[in-house]
């Protein structure tokens, strides 16, 4: 009797079989990242291109004019040029530029520039008058700063009516500082903390006693912090768009609020970026390009398709080398039997 291998009887079966294999493989990979990897709305090659969009290396020019609010805070004492010139110069190493000086010694028509290296006058500025000017909001908060001076200064916390106020751009000062924050702080620019919330409040001051609209006054004053806080809100802004929103078009009021602006909210974002692989807090970088985002889960599915094609290739060689007594050859029973009749005959 011969024996057929097995192989014979199956190969007509191999094609579709490898057709199911692949259809199971990639069923198994969607399967996988659907419930491994969190839902991608957009990479980006370079965490410096969401950086120019928060805070634009060219600066931006908010359209309100500096006026003579300079040269009054020069006169009052509530900016010092000598110490002020002091101040920059440690800070950002290099003393008033021309420009700058200009702008204590006449009505300026210019508009306020902010950059990120302008940042650092506007905010002593801005401090100054925020300190300063003898608003209500100062005295509605307890605070720590109210025996103090501002440090290009001699004015004391409050003690000067430098921008006499409407009562409608009094309510709007008042309507903003409690609805803004920044990321530093967990409290609204109406309790002045710090000097990034003083100078909040100089600006909005300045802004609303110029006239300004709520909404401009807001998405000016968005543009202040990201430069102040620009880690913070290209981080902001990366989270935005996991959601499926561009910073460019985000509503200045809501992103300024407690949700997004607040020392808190801004830890919460930074864990979500954490635990979503798009920030690596060891080597401080941001994990954007596919590969360097989801290599853990791509290598235990490159794993889990090795051994399933391992397992299966081995299951193939031993089908198709090993003889199985169910595959009999119908022409070795015929002879078989042929024996069988031509012994009786015989006999």
């Amino acid at each position: 009797m011969r024996i057929k291998p097995k192989w014979v009887g199956i190969h007509y079966k191999c094609g579709w079989q490898k057709i199911k294999l692949k259809i199971a493989a990639l069923l198994l990979a969607g399967l996988f990242f659907s419930q491994v990897t969190p839902t991608v709305q957009a990479f980006y090659g370079d965490i410096d291109d969401l950086r120019e969009e928060v805070a634009p290396s060219a600066g931006v020019s908010i359209p309100v004019e500096w006026g003579d609010l300079p040269k009054k805070l020069r006169m009052l004492g509530v900016i010092n040029l000598t110490l002020l010139n002091e101040s920059l110069s440690e800070i950002r190493g290099y003393d008033l530029t021309a420009d700058e000086r200009s702008l204590f010694y006449g009505n300026s028509t210019g508009f306020i520039h902010l950059d990120s290296e302008g940042k650092i006058f506007l905010m002593y500025v801005f401090w100054a008058l925020g300190l300063a000017n003898n608003n209500t909001i100062l005295n509605q908060h307890a605070h720590m700063f109210q025996n103090y001076t501002s440090p290009v200064g001699q004015a004391k916390y409050g003690s000067i009516e430098i921008l006499r106020l409407t009562a409608e751009q009094q309510a709007l000062v008042e309507d903003v500082a409690l609805n803004s924050y920044r990321p530093c702080c967990n409290v609204p620019t109406a309790v002045t903390d710090c000097s990034h919330g003083f100078a909040a409040l100089g600006l909005v001051e300045f802004l609303a006693f110029k006239g300004m609209a709520r909404e401009d006054i807001f998405r000016n004053l968005l543009l202040f912090n990201s430069y102040w806080f620009t880690d913070q809100y290209v981080d902001i802004a990366l989270f935005l768009e996991e959601q499926g929103q561009s910073w460019k078009q985000v509503n200045s009021t809501q992103i300024l609020g407690y949700s997004y602006s607040s020392l808190e909210a801004f830890q919460t974002i930074k864990k979500y970026l954490v635990e979503s692989n798009l920030y690596d807090p060891l080597s401080e970088k941001y994990l954007l390009d596919p590969l360097s985002r989801y290599w853990q889960p791509i290598l235990i599915l490159l794993t889990t398709i090795f051994a399933i094609s391992t397992v299966m290739l081995a299951w193939f060689l031993w089908r198709r080398w090993t003889p199985d007594e169910e595959y009999v050859d119908s022409e070795g029973t015929a002879d078989e039997d042929s024996e069988v009749q031509s012994s009786r005959i015989h006999l």
